[in-house]
């Protein structure tokens, strides 16, 4: 399963208000998308695009399974697939996804009240800091940072 955080048309915790007027100031062209998490429901997230002028929020519902899904849709592993996925089939949406409306580069998703995940690694070396340890990051990939302590303890941190 691929990671949103990932992809520049994940825009993180945005509110629907917002995602309308960064589609508005896009054009609303038919096709044009972002993907969003939902305010209202916690894991699961909000795709939001253009069909004839119009803004259409879908809702992407987590499954117990772990599995994500438009309201009674196909199911695919992550919201990425899922988006893949209506870049070539409707399935169910008005229109094919067709142009993504990016984020600004360098502005990372939104995550819980405005911070992102460079706030979010901050704040964990600041508290390790804080207790006394001496952290050094060495980061594998994008989707984990190893925190290496001066006991030669390793903590992972896996951003999400």
């Amino acid at each position: 399963m691929a990671d949103p955080l990932f992809q520049h048309w994940f825009h993180g915790r945005i509110s629907r208000p917002e995602a309308e007027e960064l589609l508005a100031k896009s054009g609303k062209s038919d096709g044009l998308f972002l993907l969003r998490e939902s305010t209202a429901s916690a894991g699961s997230y909000a795709l939001s695009m253009c069909h004839n002028a119009k803004i259409i929020h879908y809702h992407i519902q987590r499954h117990a399974d772990g599995m994500v899904a438009i309201e009674d849709g196909k199911r695919f592993p992550g919201p990425v697939e899922l988006v893949s996925h209506h870049k070539h089939a409707l399935d169910g949406l008005l229109t094919k996804l067709v142009e993504p409306c990016n984020r600004l580069p360098g502005v990372p998703p939104r995550t819980f009240s405005g911070t992102n995940q460079e706030h979010i690694k901050d704040a964990a070396v600041a508290a390790m800091a804080s207790m006394g340890l001496q952290v050094r990051l060495s980061i594998a990939s994008h989707e984990s940072i190893t925190i290496h302590t001066v006991l030669s303890k390793s903590l992972s941190l896996v951003i999400l």
